[in-house]
């Protein structure tokens, strides 16, 4: 029986194709519109991505920490830092080829960025394939396009903030939206300090508890016995007010009742704030 062998042309119909990452984080954002045009000038075929990002860092930072309860391992420190990834894409007629050219693009890319790259900036390969593909099927699983002749890039991104001054809300919205913000996604109200409301919502769910089983047994012509088990959660309710667009210098929010409300009529204080607690009970019947 004769061998299998590769029909005419076969083997220069197929190529490889190499990609990787690469994650530039840096802790000024303006800094990362540089680095994406270093980038896509040393090499870089296009940007695939941007984001904000927890990064682990030493003592002495502006930190967020991530331990979570039942964690054997001690907490990690993380600050959050704008990123960027730019994707670097190459091609061979075999896997040596392919990923020899993008390592060496790749690595241009790193150095070109390593020179721009700020204080407390990091760079890292954060993805890398290889992919055997038909150069005859640009929209082949591997989601390979023509480059464009032509790029447009948008930013954009959310700036959060917490304040005790409710009376100051409305202003401070103001503010935000008179210096360039776009648009107002929401605005949540909750509770700093629930400590006193969880303890009455508590009691107030275990006493309704113990009257619906007792009611229960009553109806049954049974008695409780003792108490075998509870469970206890809460939960806080926000009050959350979406919806706003800004054009003109004017902001226009809905009350939600249909009607538009100009910028110093949005209702700034909240209605109702509050707090659910659910108490299970388990008891023995006599």
């Amino acid at each position: 029986m004769a061998n299998p062998s590769a029909t005419p042309g076969e083997a220069t119909s197929r190529s490889w194709e190499f990609k990787s990452g690469v994650t530039v984080r840096s802790p000024v954002l303006e800094d990362l519109g540089t680095l994406i045009q270093v980038g896509l000038d040393s090499g870089a075929s296009n940007l695939s991505r941007t984001e904000v990002e927890y990064v682990p860092t030493g003592p002495g930072s502006t930190i967020a920490n991530s331990y979570t309860a039942g964690n054997s391992r001690p907490p990690v420190e993380q600050v959050l830092l704008p990123s960027a990834t730019l994707e670097v894409e190459a091609r061979g007629s075999t896997p040596a080829e392919a990923v020899a050219r993008g390592a060496k693009t790749t690595a241009k890319v790193e150095q070109a960025l390593k020179n721009k790259l700020p204080a407390k900036g990091s760079i890292s390969i954060t993805e890398f394939t290889v992919n055997h593909v038909d150069p005859a099927q640009p929209n082949a699983s591997t989601g390979y396009q023509p480059r464009p002749t032509r790029r447009i890039y948008s930013a954009h991104t959310n700036v959060s903030l917490k304040t005790a001054d409710l009376e100051a809300l409305g202003a401070i919205i103001e503010a935000g939206m008179a210096i360039g913000a776009t648009q107002l996604n929401s605005v949540s109200f909750t509770l700093s300090a629930d400590a006193t409301v969880r303890k009455a919502a508590i009691e107030k769910a275990s006493a309704d508890a113990i009257e619906k089983a007792q009611s229960l047994a009553s109806s049954m012509g049974v008695k409780l016995g003792k108490l075998l088990q509870t469970s206890i959660s809460t939960q806080t309710r926000p009050q959350v007010i979406y919806g706003a667009s800004f054009g003109r210098g004017t902001m226009m929010i809905s009350d939600g009742g249909g009607n538009s409300l100009r910028s110093h009529e949005m209702p700034a204080l909240p209605q109702e704030v509050g707090l659910t607690a659910d108490v299970n009970a388990v008891y023995e019947i006599q």
